[in-house]
């Protein structure tokens, strides 16, 4: 009843595929899981080991390299649905590399023993941990090569298992025995690109200094150049405005001028009508009379 539990309960929808996939060509009871698999509580999701963390060592291989990228490493080792699904994936895997060439009812005896699989399932919980982090430090097709190793065999395996012996609490790249050179080679790169980034940030911040002060410096310039010149721009605005105040007053005589003439030429108009009425009236009077 148990282990009918544990694979309706604690069981991933990932994993429980791959227990399906392993009765197509074989019966359950002859596969790479059997009837006592599902009894194993530590292979199934929620389960843990009873782990800690190992005290600190002076060996460098139990810590990351000064600066280099480290996470937390949790050593209970508690399964994923994520863990759970690569674990059943290498069973299989490993189970049929291993009998493809044997008569079925033969096969049953290569299964893992109950030690073996407490051995790779604490090796997969951990690289299922450490994944992501392993992701971020290297390219696209060398974590996928990861990846693929750890599902299809043991390649993998004695990096993870180092691992296992040492307990860090911290994980870095370096600290995996394959990835050691490769990891200090990434590292003084990493820090070589880092103190050339500083020097080019440097140099931009001292440009952009320097073209602060010369632009400060302009400005400075310009506003000396508006106080020596502000005596010849005052002259010259008095000067305008005492010639826009005498074509205003130029204006305003001819004005006045063009009224007198004006009001002088009838003046003179009416004076000449009036000088010949008496003209008329003096050349008519003798025939009057």
């Amino acid at each position: 009843m148990q282990a009918v539990r544990n694979y309706l309960e604690k069981t991933g929808e990932k994993a429980l595929q791959v227990l399906i996939q392993s009765t197509h060509d074989l019966q359950w009871n002859l596969g790479p899981f059997g009837e006592q698999f599902g009894n194993f509580a530590f292979v199934f999701v929620g389960s843990s080991v009873q782990m800690e963390a190992a005290p600190p060592l002076e060996d460098e291989a139990c810590s990351p390299l000064p600066n280099e990228p480290s996470v937390p490493v949790e050593w209970g080792l508690t399964m994923t649905e994520s863990a759970q699904c690569l674990l059943f994936q290498r069973i299989k895997v490993q189970f049929d590399k291993t009998t493809c060439t044997l008569a079925p009812n033969t096969r049953k005896k290569y299964r893992m023993s109950q030690d073996e699989l407490l051995k790779v399932r604490n090796i997969i919980v951990l690289f299922d941990q450490l994944f992501s982090h392993m992701q971020s430090r290297l390219s696209p097709e060398a974590a996928q090569s990861w990846m693929d190793d750890m599902k299809s065999g043991s390649k993998r395996d004695d990096d993870m298992q180092a691992l296992v012996h040492l307990r860090p609490a911290r994980f870095a790249m370096s600290m995996l025995p394959s990835q050691q050179e490769v990891a200090k080679k990434d590292l003084h790169e990493s820090e070589l690109k880092k103190v050339a980034d500083k020097e080019i940030q440097k140099k931009e911040v001292t440009l952009a200094q320097w073209n602060f002060f010369r632009g400060a410096l302009a400005r400075d310039q310009q506003k000396l150049d508006t106080v020596k010149s502000a005596p010849r721009m005052l002259r010259q605005k008095l000067h305008a405005k005492q010639v826009s105040h005498r074509a205003r007053q130029a204006a305003e005589g001819e004005a006045a001028c063009k009224g007198y003439q004006a009001r002088g030429f009838k003046c003179s108009l009416s004076n000449l009508c009036h000088f010949h009425c008496s003209l008329f009236d003096l050349t008519r009077r003798p025939e009057t009379s």
